[in-house]
């Protein structure tokens, strides 16, 4: 088992960017990206997805599911959770901007290979095909997460100093 500490440690990861995420706003409230605000938005909600399914696990042990079904029980709804992120991002963000500035490239791998590849990552751990391993799979899929939440905080970042006036 995966020691309840450490899903917790992920769990205040995610909540640290969602305080960045509060941050940002308030630095760029003034802004007149259109892409801004958007990039917040999922910044958060990926965090909140996070910490929530951080929880998961130890919620279900707390009704005294065996590890495995809790593992697995934890897999399937995070993995419906990210598809459902999934799939709201690619359809609000083809509608509202369509720039993803210097990380465009990686925005289209994060689009069409990560996101996809984690979701069937975590249904193949809710049927217990990764048996043994599914706690980590679990695990990698929350950090990949973490990762999604970094890259938009870093895509926010460039967006706010590429506004900047030149000096």
């Amino acid at each position: 088992m995966v020691d309840p500490d450490f899903l917790y440690t992920v769990a205040q990861v995610g909540v640290t960017y969602a305080g960045f995420s509060t941050l940002v706003t308030v630095v760029a409230y003034r802004s007149d990206m259109k892409a801004l605000p958007a990039r917040i938005y999922y910044m958060l909600l990926l965090s909140v997805i996070v910490i929530t399914c951080a929880f998961l696990p130890t919620i279900f042990l707390a009704y005294e599911l065996s590890e495995s079904t809790a593992w697995q029980a934890s897999s399937g709804l995070f993995g419906a959770v990210w598809c459902a992120y999934w799939i709201n991002a690619i359809v609000k963000l083809k509608t509202r901007f369509r720039v993803w500035g210097s990380l465009a490239l990686l925005n289209k791998v994060n689009t069409a290979v990560v996101h996809p590849a984690a979701i069937v990552l975590l249904f193949a751990g809710m049927i217990g095909l990764w048996g043994k391993f599914t706690e980590a799979v679990y695990v990698t899929a929350l950090f990949i997460m973490l990762y999604m939440s970094a890259y938009l905080f870093l895509q926010i970042i460039i967006d706010l100093l590429d506004a900047q006036p030149e000096s």
